[in-house]
């Protein structure tokens, strides 16, 4: 009992120093509410920098340590939002609130794809209101990262364990973990509140349409008690809610139907009601009626995915806890696992189903841990955030002044690449445009800024032998639209530190391609 004390203590400590150390980072390129966010934020004694110009917040993120960005919608070329969007790809620990804009169906749509923390409006708050709300932004960016800080503590001291109780507890967690994913299966009951002066009959056919098992409820009542006793993934609900009621549903799904998330649907929702939808937890807003039948069925399929994933996220943590503490010989475990959930914000945990028979053999401790993480975010598992990109200003480099900088002969190359801004994760899935041996464009809505670093793979069939090229690169122009580029909206990038052997295939590529377009070779 006394090392899972310490354990926690440490963990209590480091959560203190945690919200001790909460900075936030405010970009408005407006002077005079720049110095009412000063004011703000000082007299609410938290710790803040404010700049004005976008570029200079993302220098500032990738010099300093900050857990917040504040970000004004209306920011001068790109807008805020799009700022935010690069922030969450380069910078993913970094939780960001959104203000000084009205609840349009587009703004809501992407405040939750992006998990702003808040949307908040213009006039801000008064004094009392605002503090509050940043002190539930920074609790809840302290609980994301404590989840990573105490994964990493609990595999740490999973390898600290006796050989021979590392090996029971590996094994103990590979079943468990297998027989819970197993029992999850794919993600696809959707529940629909079609009450008679609803027009949702639409989304419940499209959904169904798309392979979903799709299921409607009168109202919202029948819909909790439908979701409580059976097994419900997503809750369509289109009912206007006051800030209580929605907390009081959301915590009533989370008790008793953990599998299950809500998105609202609604035709013109206030500032007020998105602000309470994100502190309660609601996984999607999907604005109605539709522009699109496809956007809504990926979106659905989207929060579908993501929710399936985090489940599988709190139950590794929830067992690794467990099973951990068994082998340090810990009592009173119930105890101590509500306290760890509490330390780390632990909502919805389900309860494992009976394990399977014993499976011979185990694997090393934290190796099976890395393999599960890796499941957990494959990429047909991982969720990639799309929406179309607002007009660009002053911030990105026009097409015209890139692309006709071209050193190279470039060839068309209709095929998927993926690419990754880095520090992100994920990789995004797009077109590759045209090919040279100094770069390529990539068609893609999802503009990223000049200056930042990816890296890209694809795959390239050349004189019936295939090959995978992966590259370094920067984004050296953008395209918005197909005035800027004939092969519409999109990014250049130049490759950094070609290997000789990517080279030299490179341009054989390119002159393959053109002698077969019976253009002119470059010069060898």
């Amino acid at each position: 009992m006394g090392s899972l004390a310490i354990l926690q203590e440490e963990w209590a400590k480091h959560r203190r120093r945690l919200e001790l150390e909460s900075r936030v980072l405010v970009v408005e390129d407006d002077e005079a509410a720049r110095q009412e966010l000063e004011n703000l934020l000082f007299r609410q004694h938290i710790s803040a920098r404010t700049v004005a110009k976008p570029e200079t917040a993302m220098e500032m993120l990738a010099s300093k340590s900050y857990s917040v960005a504040m970000v004004s919608e209306g920011l001068t070329g790109l807008g805020g939002l799009y700022l935010v969007r690069q922030i969450r790809m380069q910078h993913p620990a970094v939780d960001a609130i959104v203000y000084g804009t009205e609840a349009s169906p587009d703004l809501i749509t992407k405040a939750f794809d992006l998990h702003l923390l808040d949307v908040l409006p213009r006039p801000l708050p008064d004094l009392e209101a605002f503090g509050q709300a940043m002190q539930d932004a920074l609790r809840r960016n302290v609980e994301r990262r404590m989840r990573m800080h105490v994964l990493t503590a609990l595999r740490a001291n999973l390898e600290r364990l006796a050989s021979d109780e590392r090996l029971r507890t590996t094994r103990a967690l590979e079943r468990r973990l297998s027989a819970f994913k197993n029992s999850l299966g794919p993600f696809i009951r959707v529940l629909v509140v079609e009450q008679e002066e609803s027009d949702l009959r639409l989304l419940s056919e499209l959904l169904l349409l798309a392979g979903l098992h799709v299921e409607t409820a009168a109202d919202l009542d029948a819909a909790l008690a439908q979701a409580t006793t059976g097994v419900v993934h997503l809750l369509a609900v289109n009912v206007e809610l006051a800030a209580a009621r929605l907390a009081e549903v959301m915590a009533r799904l989370q008790r008793d139907s953990p599998l299950c998330e809500l998105m609202l649907v609604s035709r013109n929702p206030s500032i007020e009601q998105v602000r309470a939808a994100l502190a309660a937890g609601v996984a999607a807003y999907l604005a109605w009626p539709p522009l699109s039948h496809d956007v809504v069925v990926r979106r659905v399929q989207e929060v579908l995915r993501r929710s399936r994933r985090d489940r599988l996220m709190d139950n590794l943590l929830a067992e690794l806890f467990q099973e951990t503490n068994r082998g340090m010989g810990a009592t009173d475990t119930d105890a101590a696992f509500e306290r760890f959930r509490e330390l780390i914000g632990l909502q919805r945990v389900l309860t494992t189903p009976e394990m399977p028979t014993e499976r011979a053999g185990a694997v090393a401790a934290v190796d099976y841990l890395d393999s599960v993480l890796d499941s957990l975010l494959s990429p047909d598992e991982e969720l990639v955030i799309t929406y179309e990109v607002p007009a660009v200003g002053s911030g990105l480099a026009e097409a015209g002044e890139g692309s006709e900088r071209r050193a190279h002969f470039r060839v068309l190359e209709s095929q998927f690449i993926r690419y990754r801004p880095k520090p992100a994760v994920a990789s995004t899935l797009a077109l590759l445009g045209d090919l040279s041996e100094g770069g390529l464009f990539i068609r893609t809505a999802e503009l990223l800024l000049p200056g930042t670093l990816v890296e890209v793979d694809f795959n390239v069939d050349l004189e019936g032998q295939g090959y995978l090229i992966r590259c370094r690169a920067q984004v050296a122009w953008v395209a918005r639209d197909n005035k800027q580029s004939p092969l519409g909206p999109g990014f250049g990038v130049k490759f950094l530190d070609t290997p000789p052997d990517v080279l030299a295939l490179l341009q054989r590529i390119v002159a393959v391609r053109l002698k077969a377009e019976g253009g002119s070779t470059p010069a060898s």
